[in-house]
């Protein structure tokens, strides 16, 4: 429809357990178990502040879940980080398929040695779609401090109407001793918030075909900048 008020977001995977047991999440699903057990509404006053008060009565809190777009982890995950002064991991994903790149500390220019931290990418089973071009906010998700405090998910935007990649960066603070961090399946990896006040409508497909049509435009044309230079080329061309 011409004036439809409805985005249209796919998921494509060719993996069938991915599919079957790591959906993209959504609304209040996206908030942690504790968040989803806080009790609703409030009850009488002390020292001016409402008795039962809490996050969930929060609307900044709430909202954010109700608009967060979610991705779990689709296999559990080992990663180990040798101490500070030594440059070396490892990592292993159960899934046996899986894999992990590294960054180098060069891409940062130089801002920390990697004898101080690790930048991976995680690359997802998921390439997506998007019927209309609508930027999306890539960010931590809620609270993952608490479960790894030496971790932090790299922040961006991602228009799915452009590019269809859908990867994890993050970078891992090495400590004084050996990190062994263990992510088991399921746990929140990535939020995808929408900068759109209409509504996302989500689509999460089972299509080895698909995926791999995606897979394959994922353009590599130049050695670096290559991400701008074919989104001009786009605007370019008069059969877009």
């Amino acid at each position: 429809m011409l004036f439809s008020k409805t985005i249209d977001l796919h998921f494509y995977t060719k993996h069938k357990f991915v599919y079957d047991f790591a959906k993209p999440k959504t609304g209040q699903s996206t908030a942690p178990e504790w968040f989803r057990k806080l009790p609703t509404g409030s009850r009488g006053l002390e020292d001016g502040v409402t008795s039962r008060s809490n996050l969930r009565s929060c609307p900044a809190f709430s909202d954010y879940h109700k608009k967060a777009i979610q991705l779990p982890l689709w296999s559990d995950l080992i990663l180990q980080l040798a101490p500070k002064g030594d440059d070396s991991y490892s990592w292993e994903f159960s899934d046996g398929l899986s894999s992990i790149r590294t960054h180098s500390n060069t891409l940062l220019g130089n801002y920390r040695p990697d004898t101080e931290f690790k930048h991976l990418l995680i690359q997802g089973p998921w390439f997506v779609e998007c019927d209309k071009p609508v930027d999306f906010i890539m960010c931590q998700p809620s609270w993952q401090n608490f479960e790894f405090p030496t971790m932090c998910t790299s922040q961006g935007v991602l228009n799915f109407y452009k590019q269809p990649t859908l990867n994890t960066q993050m970078y891992i603070k090495r400590t004084d001793e050996t990190q062994d961090i263990f992510m088991k399946h399921g746990t929140p990896l990535l939020d995808l918030i929408p900068l759109t006040e209409k509504k996302i409508k989500v689509h999460v497909h089972f299509d080895k075909e698909k995926h791999e049509e995606l897979a394959s435009y994922t353009p590599q044309v130049k050695f670096t900048g290559g991400y701008n230079y074919t989104r001009a080329a786009l605007k370019k061309c008069p059969h877009k």
